[in-house]
C-alpha cells in the first residue's frame, strides 16, 4: 500500500523521483528546520529563522532573513510546505505537506509502525497530515504556545526535550497542550486564550485529578510543573482569577511537592521558569537565595529544611523550619511565594490541620510565614481562594524583611477589605493599622 491515496502510478513515481532530488539537494539545516514544523505543527518566518537560520553555520555571524526567505521559497516550490495566510491577526505560519512528511519520513527513517508499550497496540510512527493541520481558529493558541516553548529553549544550554498535543507518548492518562522537560522535570503546558468555558476548566482538573490517581502518576520519574498560559486577551487578570477559582473547587488539594501549578502570563511564566525553578541561569533562585540570607545573617535564625521537621506535621515537607536557639519556643514555618505557586496556596488551606499535628506531637503552636511578591499579589490570591481567616499565618516581602531589623516586625497581615496590619512585637499579639490597598 502506497503512503499516499494516489490512483495515478506515474504521479507517484514522480513524486517519489522528487523526493530522491531533494533529499541530496537540501541540507542538514534544512531537515532539521521542517522536523521543527513537524514537532512543533507549524512554525512563522521568524519562528524559523530564530531556531534555526539565525547564524551562518561556515561564518558563525548573523545572517539576513533573506537567506530564508529563499528557502522557504524553494520548500514552497516544491511542495513540502504550505503557508497560511492569518490576516495580521499573528504572522503567517507554515505547516507541512503531505510530501513534505513523506520527505521526512524518508530522512530520519520513520518507522511505520511501532509498538506502545503504554498502551500495550502497534500504532503509526509517524503523524499524518490530517493529525498535524489546524483549523484556522486554532492556529493562533498553536501559534502563542510554540513562542512561549521557543522563547524557552533558546534562553537555555541543557538537555531538553518537547512534545507538542499530538507527539505526546509518555503519558496516557492526561493530554495537556504540550510537555516541556529539563532537569527532573515535566512542565505541563495548558496554553489558555480565553476560549475555554468554566465547565470546561472544571472538565480539566477533572482530568488532572484522575491522573494524580492513578497508577501512572504513581510510577512517573519526574516532578510535575503546570503552566498554565494565559495570553491574547484584554483582562487578563480576571481571566486568571477565574482559571484559580476553578482550581480552588477542583484541584487545589492535590497540588503539592509533586504538582506545582503556576497561572500567569507568558512573559512572567518565562521569567519564572528561568530564575525560580531551573537553576542553569546566573539569575536563578535570586530571591530565595536573598530570603535565606536575611533570615540566617540578618535576623539570626537557625535554617533547616523543612523536610526535616515534616513528622510533626503530618509528613507535610515543608520550606523551611527556622527557630532561634534562645528561643526554642517559637517555631515558625516559612512558605515563599514567588511567582505565585499554587502548591503554596494549599499549604496555607490545609495549615491549621498540620499545625494541630504539630500541637498534638509538642505542645506548642507554630506560624507559618509567607514571603511574597507583593502585598497585592498575596492579597489577590488569599481572595481568589478565600482563605483570610487562617489563623497562624502571617505574610512579609523581600523588601519589608530588608527595611526592618527585627523580623516580627516584618511581619503583617490583611484583611478582606485590603486593609494592612504590621506587627509590633516579638509574640505578634499586637498589631497596628498601616494602610488600605487599592482594590480592584
Amino acid at each position: 500500500m502506497s503512503f499516499f491515496p494516489y490512483d495515478d502510478r506515474k504521479e507517484e513515481k514522480v513524486l517519489n523521483r522528487n523526493i530522491k532530488k531533494l533529499l541530496k539537494e537540501l541540507t542538514p539545516r534544512d531537515f532539521e528546520a521542517l522536523k521543527s514544523i513537524y514537532d512543533f505543527r507549524c512554525l512563522s518566518l521568524d519562528q524559523i529563522y530564530d531556531r534555526h537560520y539565525k547564524y551562518s553555520q561556515l561564518l558563525k555571524k548573523e545572517v539576513t532573513k533573506e537567506y530564508l526567505k529563499k528557502k522557504i521559497i524553494k520548500f514552497k516550490r516544491n511542495g513540502i510546505i504550505e503557508e497560511v495566510d492569518m490576516y495580521k491577526k499573528i504572522p503567517n505560519v507554515y505547516f507541512l505537506t503531505m510530501k513534505g512528511i513523506k520527505l521526512l519520513k524518508e530522512y530520519y527513517d520513520f518507522p511505520d509502525n511501532i509498538y506502545d508499550i503504554n498502551k500495550r497496540i502497534h500504532r503509526r510512527g509517524y503523524l499524518t497530515y490530517n493529525e498535524l493541520i489546524l483549523a484556522e481558529r486554532q492556529i493562533p493558541h498553536q501559534y502563542n504556545l510554540n513562542e512561549f516553548v521557543l522563547n524557552i529553549l533558546k534562553e537555555v544550554d541543557v538537555p531538553t526535550k518537547y512534545e507538542g498535543e499530538k507527539h505526546i507518548k509518555e503519558f496516557v492518562g492526561i493530554r495537556p497542550d504540550g510537555i516541556l522537560t529539563m532537569y527532573d522535570i515535566d512542565f505541563f503546558l495548558e496554553m489558555d486564550m480565553g476560549t475555554e468555558t468554566t465547565k470546561q476548566l472544571n472538565e480539566k482538573w477533572d482530568h488532572y485529578r484522575s491522573f494524580v490517581n492513578s497508577n501512572e502518576f504513581v510510577m512517573k520519574e519526574r516532578k510535575i510543573v503546570i503552566l498554565f498560559i494565559v495570553d491574547g486577551i484584554k483582562r487578563i487578570g480576571q481571566r486568571i482569577d477565574l482559571i484559580k477559582d476553578t482550581i480552588n473547587n477542583g484541584f487545589i488539594d492535590l497540588v503539592n511537592k509533586d504538582v506545582e501549578i503556576y497561572v500567569n502570563t507568558k512573559d512572567e511564566l518565562k521569567r519564572i521558569v528561568l530564575e525560580k525553578i531551573i537553576p542553569q541561569t546566573k539569575n536563578a533562585n535570586v530571591d530565595i537565595n536573598k530570603l535565606k540570607s536575611l533570615l540566617s545573617r540578618k535576623f539570626g535564625y537557625n535554617i533547616a529544611s523543612g523536610s526535616k521537621v515534616a513528622a510533626f506535621f503530618g509528613d507535610t515537607d515543608y520550606f523551611l523550619y527556622i527557630r532561634k536557639e534562645s528561643d526554642a519556643k517559637r517555631d515558625f514555618i516559612v512558605e515563599e511565594f514567588f511567582g505565585e505557586p499554587l502548591s503554596t496556596i494549599n499549604r496555607i488551606a490545609f495549615w491549621q490541620k498540620q499545625n494541630a499535628i504539630f500541637r498534638e506531637k509538642t505542645g506548642r503552636m507554630a506560624k507559618m510565614i509567607v514571603v511574597c511578591d507583593s502585598e497585592e499579589s498575596i492579597f489577590k490570591n488569599l481572595r481568589s481562594f478565600d482563605l483570610f481567616n487562617t489563623d497562624n499565618v502571617v505574610f512579609t516581602t523581600i523588601s519589608r524583611l530588608e527595611n526592618n531589623d527585627n523580623l516580627p516586625y516584618a511581619l503583617f497581615n490583611i484583611t478582606p477589605t485590603g486593609e494592612i496590619f504590621r506587627y509590633e512585637d516579638e509574640d505578634l499579639n499586637k498589631r497596628s493599622h498601616e494602610k488600605t490597598l487599592k482594590i480592584n
